[in-house]
């Protein structure tokens, strides 16, 4: 069977209409609906092109940027990934929760701050005290 060029832009097009759609958190068969294309021509454009298929399981699992997963997220520290996907700063002292939590020594102490290292290497106890109301309120 030979493919003309009208087929193969057709398939480039559906196979974009649905990576999009699954970027945008659709399921699939909504994704391939929207396409005009049935599950079972998802499923062949999967085995046909390696491409696609690599696309489409990296925006399945959810790791998105922009339309499809981006995969440098794993390969950032807590403190830059949560700036760059929540929209958070970290603190100081929550500096110190994750260097405690990731096994490293607090990086930052306030005076009023104590660190005592365990025995347990596999257990971490963090006393965090409730805010204290200003002698004005």
């Amino acid at each position: 069977m030979q493919v003309t060029p009208n087929k193969t832009k057709e398939a480039d097009k559906a196979k974009k209409i649905i990576l999009q759609m699954m970027a945008q958190g659709e399921t699939v068969e909504t994704a391939c609906k929207a396409a005009g294309k049935s599950i079972k021509t998802y499923e062949y454009y999967r085995r046909s092109d390696a491409a696609f298929k690599n696309l489409a399981d990296r925006t399945r699992l959810g790791a998105i940027e922009k339309n499809f997963a981006d995969t440098t997220a794993l390969d950032l520290d807590f403190v830059t990934w949560r700036k760059k996907y929540l929209h958070q700063e970290t603190f100081g002292h929550q500096k110190n929760l994750i260097d405690v939590i990731e096994g490293r020594e607090p990086s930052w102490f306030h005076p009023a701050m104590k660190y005592e290292k365990g025995l347990a290497e596999n257990r971490i106890l963090l006393n965090i005290p409730p805010t204290t109301p200003s002698p004005s309120q």
